[in-house]
């Protein structure tokens, strides 16, 4: 059996911090994305869920100096799942998206 860990996201640009680490530019970003229902009683809702991502240039991302808050992206990627304890002794579970490509839709 294979296994397979694959995330496809295509919404908005909340928040990306870009830096340089080792001569590597890593990109942090918070993508919104919807998702429309219809709730019990009829009404039309829409429920927004942040997703943090991580994308470090390369081949399939290169566009990451253009990418600015409100920008349109698809991202395609794997889930990365971490469990660590904050600094009351509280574990926590941290789940970003590493980004294999990177493709603004402006």
């Amino acid at each position: 059996m294979e296994h397979l860990n694959k995330v496809e996201l295509r919404g908005i640009v909340g928040t990306c911090r870009i830096r340089n680490v080792g001569g590597e530019k890593i990109a942090n970003l918070s993508v919104a994305t919807e998702q429309h229902y219809q709730d019990s009683e009829g009404y039309y809702m829409i429920e927004i869920t942040w997703h943090n991502v991580r994308a470090i240039e390369c081949e399939n991302i290169q566009c990451l100096d253009q990418i600015a808050k409100g920008s349109k992206v698809y991202i395609l990627g794997r889930l990365l799942s971490r469990r660590y304890t904050d600094a009351d002794g509280k574990e926590r579970t941290s789940i970003e998206i590493i980004a294999h490509k990177v493709k603004l839709l402006d």
